[in-house]
């Protein structure tokens, strides 16, 4: 229930920032592109999602609490419970027009931000790891959280010996609400540390607070 300007606002007062669209997908992902943090293969045990077929829906649950919903790098939750804000404004095209980029840090302006990753208040669609869904920065959906990244010092020694130009493929490119979307490609970075945080005491700001442009 806390907007993109509440969110990015936590993380600055931590010391922390909202990771980037690129960023959360690679912690998502990992080195082998997985689809789902853990894999290829949808387990409903390891996400809480919204599956009508089942009666009620899964509630939000504290970290952890769906041991199998984890990346290979370690990332707890990044499939349902809570859609997560990243800093990035939404384009629909933004990866497509320059697919071999490292690193990419989003577009320059915009107005709506990307929230990744599915709910419990989604169908398990939305869950995979490449889905992108697009909201107003000030839109505070119960549904609706995040997480904090933060810098590593040597970030050639976070990526590894990975080919960044043999990753990222599968990406959603439009944004959509309970229909499939189309796929495309996703360029890929170094993975950074996340850390999952609530936020229910913090303040929203106004709309022309803490924006990056």
């Amino acid at each position: 229930g806390v907007t993109w300007y509440g969110s990015e606002a936590y993380c600055q007062a931590i010391g922390r920032r909202l990771p980037t669209e690129a960023e959360w997908e690679r912690a998502a992902r990992g080195v082998n592109n997985f689809l789902y943090p853990w894999g290829n293969e949808w387990l409903r045990a390891n996400a809480r999602v919204r599956v009508p077929s089942e009666g009620e829906s899964d509630l939000a649950g504290e970290v952890g609490t769906t041991p199998g919903n984890i990346s290979t790098f370690g990332v707890q939750d990044m499939a349902g419970n809570v859609s997560e804000w990243v800093f990035d404004f939404y384009q629909a095209d933004y990866y497509l027009q320059n697919p071999s980029a490292v690193n990419p840090q989003g577009p320059a302006s915009g107005t709506t931000k990307v929230v990744r990753g599915g709910s419990w208040n989604t169908p398990p669609f939305f869950a995979r790891s490449v889905h992108r869904q697009a909201y107003a920065p000030t839109d505070s959906l119960l549904f609706m959280g995040f997480r904090c990244a933060d810098d590593v010092e040597d970030a050639s020694a976070a990526a590894g010996t990975v080919d960044p130009a043999s990753l990222g493929t599968g990406l959603d490119t439009t944004s959509t609400t309970e229909e499939e979307a189309p796929l495309g490609a996703q360029p890929t970075l170094p993975p950074r540390p996340t850390a999952a945080a609530e936020a229910t005491s913090v303040p929203d700001l106004p709309p022309d607070a803490g924006s990056s442009g």
